[in-house]
C-alpha cells in the first residue's frame, strides 16, 4: 500500500517536472502547433471561401440557364405558333384548289352532258325524219314527186325541232 501514500519530495518533483515540461513544449513544441493549426485554420478559410464563390458562380450559371430555358420555350411556342398559322393557310389553299377543281370537273361534266343530249335530240330528229319519210313514202307512194316529199321532210323536221326546243 506504499505506492497510494503520498510522498512530499516526489509531489514536489513531479510538479516540478511538469512544468518544465510545460516550458518546454510550449516554446518548442507550441509555436510549430500554433503554426500548424493556423495554417489549417487558413486552409479552412480558403476552402470555405471559394467554396461561397463556386456556389455563387453555380447560381449565376443557374439563373442563366433558367432564362435561355425561358427564351428558348417562348421561340418554341413561336415556331408552333407560326407553323399552326401556315398549316392554316395551306389547309385552306389546298381546300380552295379542290374546290375550284370540283367545280370546274361539275362545269366540264355538265357541259358534256349538254352536248350528248344535243347530240341525242339530233339523232332523234334524224331518225323520225327518216322514219317520217318512210312512213309518208308507203301512205302517199306515188302521189306525190320526189320535190312533194322533200318539203314535207322539211316541214317534219321543223316541227320537230320546235317539239325538241320546248
Amino acid at each position: 500500500m506504499k505506492l497510494f501514500t503520498p510522498e512530499p519530495g516526489l509531489m514536489i518533483w513531479t510538479v516540478i517536472m511538469f512544468g518544465l515540461l510545460l516550458l518546454v513544449l510550449g516554446s518548442v513544441g507550441l509555436k510549430p502547433i500554433m503554426g500548424i493549426i493556423k495554417k489549417r485554420e487558413d486552409d479552412i478559410r480558403h476552402s470555405i471561401d471559394e467554396a461561397e464563390r463556386v456556389r455563387n458562380e453555380a447560381e449565376e450559371l443557374l439563373e442563366n440557364y433558367k432564362k435561355q430555358l425561358d427564351d428558348a420555350r417562348l421561340e418554341a411556342q413561336k415556331v408552333i405558333e407560326q407553323s399552326k398559322k401556315v398549316g392554316e393557310s395551306v389547309r385552306k389553299e389546298i381546300t380552295a384548289k379542290a374546290n375550284d377543281e370540283a367545280r370546274q370537273i361539275i362545269e366540264r361534266a355538265q357541259a358534256e352532258i349538254e352536248r350528248e343530249k344535243e347530240r341525242a335530240l339530233a339523232d332523234l330528229q334524224t331518225k323520225v325524219a327518216d322514219l317520217t319519210i318512210l312512213a309518208t313514202a308507203k301512205v302517199i307512194e306515188d302521189s306525190f314527186n320526189l320535190d312533194n316529199q322533200r318539203k314535207l321532210v322539211d316541214q317534219a323536221i321543223a316541227e320537230v325541232k320546235q317539239v325538241g326546243q320546248a
